[in-house]
């Protein structure tokens, strides 16, 4: 067979994989050497793996030239309290003349066998177009990441209808604001009279007594230290600048926080935490009316996880749109039996776990 895959240290490896990235990922990949710096090399769960497909045009060519890779990021887990190492996908990118079903299958079904030896689990966040490649492989759908949007401000979404004048729209759109501005009043109000809202531009050592504070609140989540969060969202390249808005209790301690982008008008909830359904909520009803002081006309914010943190949701306001899908599997020693693992509520993911 003119193909073969081989597991590297991404050092050893890296002007092949950089290359690749570059030909093949496009815009979504605009400096590959940073990715590859932070995605493998820089994680504070140690390196990642890179899994190399070569070509070889006839036996006895000499070592094969890279047409293909994907990685191996390493995070961390609680899983009943106790920490798991978890592998998840990321950086599939196959040169075009090699993109038959074959090579990407036979790069892919390797990356999953080295995940079976080395690691309790493996996620994954496959596009639709991958999707049914990766369930091929043996990987099982844990659910879909359900994105959730709130509407801040009502009057720019009005004006874009075109069955009312313009008028119309904009008296209709500013009683509705009114409106909103006033319940999203109340609702500090209430909140603040207990607790103070913080923004920061990073986590400190708080988010670590968080962290170990909330371990038991959902049985599979990640371990949210300070120097994964700041990995995660300060570091990464390709990203606009993150601000931590963190719940702050009466006697000091962080209950809650939650990492927010701004692209335009819309405030994207990145990650949200807390030590419990109240702190996450109590946040919520603080943080939102702080978002549309500032301007945003809408947040969104996109989860997977237990039927209360719906309830949460949807009480300030938030619909349910698209979802995106999350896969999931495990090595020879699980932490606990599949079926359980697959039991989606027992999980707690945001685009913190996400690959990108």
């Amino acid at each position: 067979m003119p193909y073969a895959v081989r597991a590297a240290d991404p050092t050893s490896v890296a002007a092949a994989v950089t290359a690749l990235l570059a030909r093949n990922l496009g815009a979504t990949c605009t400096d590959p050497k940073r990715r590859l710096e932070w995605f493998y090399l820089e994680g504070p769960f140690g390196p990642g793996v890179a899994h190399l497909l070569e070509h070889r045009e006839a036996a006895g060519d000499g070592p094969g030239l890279p047409v293909g890779c994907v990685g191996l990021g390493i995070r961390r887990y609680w899983h009943c309290g106790r920490p798991v190492d978890v592998a998840v996908l990321g950086d599939l990118a196959v040169d075009q003349r090699h993109r038959s079903l074959g090579p990407a299958m036979m790069l892919q079904r390797a990356t999953r066998a080295y995940a079976q030896e080395h690691y309790g689990l493996c996620l994954g966040y496959p596009n639709p177009k991958a999707r049914p490649v990766v369930l091929r492989l043996g990987f099982r759908e844990l659910g879909g990441m359900g994105r959730w949007v709130v509407p801040l401000r009502f009057a720019s979404h009005i004006s874009r209808g075109r069955r009312i004048s313009r008028i119309t729209s904009a008296t209709v759109g500013f009683i509705l604001d009114a409106v909103a501005g006033a319940l999203w009043r109340g609702r500090r109000l209430l909140a603040g009279g207990r607790h103070d809202l913080e923004e920061t531009s990073e986590p400190d050592a708080r988010f670590d007594r968080l962290a170990e504070d909330a371990r038991g609140l959902f049985p599979i989540t990640a371990v949210r230290a300070a120097s994964f969060l700041r990995w995660r969202f300060l570091r990464q390249p390709g990203r606009a600048p993150c601000r931590f808005y963190n719940l702050i209790a009466p006697d000091g301690a962080l209950v809650a926080y939650a990492v927010v982008e701004r692209a335009g008008p819309i405030a994207q909830l990145r990650d949200l935490f807390g030590r419990d359904g109240e702190a996450i909520g109590l946040l919520l009803d603080m943080l939102l009316p702080r978002l549309r002081g500032a301007g945003a006309e809408a947040a969104w914010f996109s989860a997977l996880g237990p039927r209360w943190l719906e309830g949460v949701l949807v009480k300030r306001g938030f619909v349910q749109r698209e979802s995106r899908s999350v896969v999931i599997d495990w090595g020879r020693s699980p932490p606990e039996a599949p079926q359980t693992l697959l039991d989606a509520t027992r999980w707690y993911l945001t685009e913190a776990d996400e690959d990108s």
